[in-house]
């Protein structure tokens, strides 16, 4: 009677001791997968955000260059409306000389 009594007490405590191996072990798993997930997560995050931010740059650039060219079309244009008036108002002045002188 000793010797079964020894067994079943023998048998309920290697029973625990599984059933706490299992359930630590299964919390470890738990906790490492949640780890693994949140790592994941922020990395898309970072992933996204970068992105974004290349995205924004380019558009600024984009921006910035389109500023600069239509300003630098604005000056031709000016110039070139300076440089006509100019030699139309010389060849005005020149003709006109020459009209005074020539008569």
């Amino acid at each position: 009677v000793i010797g079964l009594r020894n067994r079943v007490v023998m048998m309920m405590v290697v029973v625990v001791v599984v059933m706490v191996v299992t359930v630590a072990v299964e919390v470890v798993v738990v906790m490492v997968v949640t780890v693994a997930v949140v790592v994941v997560m922020l990395v898309t995050v970072a992933v996204v955000v970068t992105v974004a931010v290349v995205v924004v740059v380019m558009v600024v650039t984009v921006a910035v260059v389109v500023t600069v060219a239509v300003v630098v079309v604005v000056m031709v244009v000016t110039v070139a409306v300076v440089v006509m008036v100019v030699i139309r108002d010389s060849n005005m002045i020149f003709i006109n000389v020459h009209t005074y002188l020539n008569t």
